[in-house]
């Protein structure tokens, strides 16, 4: 009986740390997934070696 509650409260636990930690997570991938796109488009651009 105390393992079911223990596991229960863990898992409650982590899938709050999850709901937090996923939006910050997600937030720091897209700025570097945009500054990964961007930044060597933008060179190119600059060189004038896209088209």
């Amino acid at each position: 009986m105390l393992g079911s509650s223990y596991s229960g409260k863990i898992s409650r636990n982590f899938l709050r740390n999850l709901s937090e930690l996923f939006p910050k997570t997600l937030g720091t991938f897209q700025k570097i997934s945009r500054n990964f796109f961007l930044n060597p488009l933008g060179q190119m651009q600059e060189k004038g070696g896209l088209m």
